[in-house]
């Protein structure tokens, strides 16, 4: 048995387009990159973006 998982974005809900060749995620609609995270026991999706000012890494 087969199923299809539809991911939304967490922002605006618009359908996600998985990146080819990547684990990511990208909106259209807020033109940003989403990446699933494991976050105490849940799944999160997180926008790359943030993550790398967070870090202080440069885009």
């Amino acid at each position: 048995m087969s199923f299809k998982i539809i991911l939304r974005c967490p922002n605006c809900g618009k359908k996600l387009k998985q990146i080819p060749e990547s684990r990511h995620f990208f909106c259209d609609q807020c033109n940003d990159e989403l990446a699933m995270r494991l976050i105490d026991g849940k799944i999160a999706l997180l926008s790359i973006r943030k993550e790398k000012k967070d870090s202080g890494e440069k885009e």
